[in-house]
């Protein structure tokens, strides 16, 4: 790996996230975890750095930890940039003497970690990463989805652009570290065992899904029985953080960010407008009477993840595509007219008119269908 520096002297870090999603400075919640990751990444290079230059070490200085806190600054406009500062003053009170150390440290071991990112698609390049590396590396980025990355700002790769990660990288890297990789999944499957083991605490679901195959979930016995037993081939609405190997396939189910079960008597409303999407993405560009633009992958998944998350109102759901490439739902609800348009960029727009009265909403722009969109959501159109 190439030795050279790309940056000296580093004491802030600049991470800019690339995608519809952040657009606006949005920073969504579910990629706040980097942040502590990004930081527990470039300490644990710092502590292999320390034992590196110091031998005859077998334990770290009393309030080494301590001395690399890293603080969230400021968020810079434009695509979400989270400044990330290492609090200098505070490694000085902790280990008084070696701030000069940790100065050189903190600066070879980003470097370090760049060159590890930016040699994602070398395969020439061996690794040799302690557990600690390993595990941070593997929360970092594992939020992103497939059109979006993370840019190191202020940094030069081998190929003279800013050093990035994306999903692509992130599976490169660390199925050839550690041989598996952990990214977060959400979608629709068929609920098809609930097992408990014999004088076990917990137990486990396995749930049946198109992409992923057979996802096995582990519950406490009381949902597994309760909550999930009675409901076998039930669809189930599920958001995971899973284990995955080179070959895509699902070794391990690590946490569970959401599950449910999908209410029967609105199981087959859910299938009719997921039917409709499907159709709609298999239209081909020129659809409408030679207009008309191929509908998009994100407008597709973002119509489905409205589906997974409010299933319960899918009966009320019109599904038509737009010119653009987007996907547009049309529903009425109290006395409203609205509309919501999934776009081809991955934006979402949402807007209505009173049937009966001369109320307006104003189109209101989003990023995701995040807690800010169903929050609004559900405002409007209710639990329906």
């Amino acid at each position: 790996m190439d030795e050279n520096p790309v940056a000296d002297n580093v004491n802030d870090f600049q991470l800019r996230y690339v995608g519809p999603r952040f657009e606006g400075t949005r920073l969504p919640v579910d990629v706040l975890g980097d942040l502590p990751a990004f930081r527990d990444l470039i300490v644990a290079f710092v502590k292999k750095g320390w034992y590196a230059r110091h031998t005859d070490k077998v334990r770290l200085p009393k309030g080494f930890d301590q001395s690399l806190t890293f603080d969230l600054v400021r968020l810079t406009n434009g695509s979400a940039v989270p400044n990330l500062n290492w609090n200098r003053s505070r490694a000085q009170a902790c280990l008084p003497g070696v701030l000069g150390q940790l100065d050189d440290l903190m600066a070879s071991s980003f470097n370090q970690f760049i060159r590890l990112v930016d040699s994602a698609e070398d395969e020439s390049v061996a690794y040799a990463l302690t557990s600690q590396q390993i595990r941070a590396l593997n929360k970092l980025g594992s939020g992103l989805r497939d059109d979006e990355r993370i840019e190191f700002l202020n940094t030069t790769g081998a190929r003279g652009e800013v050093v990035y990660l994306n999903n692509e990288r992130r599976k490169r890297l660390i199925t050839r570290i550690k041989g598996t990789y952990e990214t977060r999944v959400e979608g629709i499957g068929i609920l098809v065992q609930a097992k408990i083991a014999p004088k076990s605490t917990h137990g486990n679901i396995v749930i049946s899904t198109e992409k992923y195959g057979d996802l096995d979930v582990p519950r406490e016995r009381s949902a597994v029985t309760d909550e999930f037993g009675p409901y076998l081939g039930s669809e189930i609405q599920y958001d995971l953080q899973i284990e995955v190997d080179h070959n895509d396939v699902v070794r391990n189910v690590v946490d569970v960010h959401d599950i449910g079960v999908i209410d029967l008597e609105h199981s087959a409303e859910l299938m009719r407008c997921r039917d409709r999407i499907k159709q709609l993405g298999e239209l081909s560009a020129g659809w409408n009477d030679g207009e008309g633009v191929q509908i998009s992958q994100v407008a597709q998944e973002n119509a489905l993840r409205l589906l997974a998350k409010r299933s319960g109102g899918c009966h009320l759901f019109k599904i038509f595509p737009t010119d653009e490439g987007g996907i547009s739902f049309e529903l009425e609800s109290s006395g409203w007219d609205y509309t919501v348009e999934f776009m081809s960029d991955g934006k979402i727009e949402m807007f209505g008119i009173e049937l009966d009265g001369e109320g307006t909403l104003d189109p209101v722009k989003y990023t995701e269908v995040d807690q800010n969109f169903l929050a609004d959501f559900d405002k409007r159109i209710g639990a329906q």
